[in-house]
This record gives structure tokens, sequence and C-alpha cells, in this order.
């Protein structure tokens, strides 16, 4: 599930990764150069057919991992659900036969949406759910909707404090 402090997530793999983010990030004042330099492979989202062979074609080129935020774009729907997930991120893994680690970030005790307020200090509450073999599957759909529901579970858990979690 989509947040602001994502991609620094990403700095605990031992291999180099690449996160996907929308190509107009790239224009935001220091932010996108921020991306650019952390290795960031900015998506033209006009130019969705031949992503996923792109994509692909970089991860192994660059002998790198990569993460990929399943909803397609940035943050969650108003009453704060999660946004469906779109097929791509679970193509490429398919396609890499990568696994798919799922984790989920709440960052809600740090920045409240509603009144855009920043409460420095906060912990940033991150859970690893579970790691999934897309082979284990048959087909790209029935993994993206056991994904969703697995993340849209352990979201809410973590949201709510029913389960353990880490504090950073």
């Amino acid at each position: 599930h989509q947040c602001h402090v994502d991609h620094w997530f990403t700095t605990i793999f031992k291999k180099p990764l690449t996160v996907l983010v929308l190509d107009k990030v790239f224009y935001y004042p220091f932010f996108g150069l921020l991306l650019w330099v952390n290795n960031t492979f900015f998506v033209n989202q006009n130019k969705k057919s031949s992503l996923v062979e792109k994509v692909v074609s970089f991860v192994k080129a660059n002998d790198t991992n990569i993460g990929i935020y399943p909803e397609g774009n940035f943050g969650a729907n108003p009453d704060g659900s999660f946004i469906p997930f779109k097929s791509g991120a679970f193509h490429i893994a398919e396609q890499l036969n990568y696994k798919i680690i799922m984790s989920v970030i709440n960052t809600r005790k740090l920045l409240n949406y509603h009144t855009k307020e920043l409460n420095i200090g906060n912990p940033i509450d991150v859970k690893i759910l579970e790691i999934v073999d897309p082979k284990k599957f048959k087909d790209v759909e029935t993994l993206k909707d056991y994904c969703y529901d697995k993340m849209v579970t352990g979201y809410n858990k973590l949201v709510n404090n029913d389960d353990d979690k880490i504090k950073n």
C-alpha cells in the first residue's frame, strides 16, 4: 500500500532495488532528482502496452530486484480502502520468476492525511506479511486476488494494532 516512505524502506535489501514511479514525479523539485539518483524506473502511463516487457528487460539488464505498488497509482480511496490492484506487477513477477514479498506500511501516526499535519517523531509501522511464489497459482488473476486479500487484511490489522509490528 503506497505511502511517502516506501522508497526508503527498500534499502533493507542486499541486491539493488528499483521502484516504479509515475514519470511526472520526476519533475517534482528535488524529489524527482532524488528518486532518479536512487535507481527509480519512471513509468509513462500513456504507454502501458510495452511496460511489462520494458521493466522485465530493465531488471534483467541491471541485475536488480524491483519494488512495485500494485495499486498502479499513489494513495488509497478517500475512505482509506485499497485501490483495486492492477495486473502488471504480477505479470512482471511471473515473467522474472521473482517471489513476491508482501508488506504493508502504516504512516498514519506520522502524517495525518485529512489535516495534512506531519507529526515528527511518531513511528512508522511496517509488517512483512508473506513471501508468495507466483508459480503456485494457476493464473495472474488468482495471484493478484490472493495478494490483494492478504494485503488488505494485513494492513487493517496493522492500523488497528491487532498484530505485532516493527517500529522505526
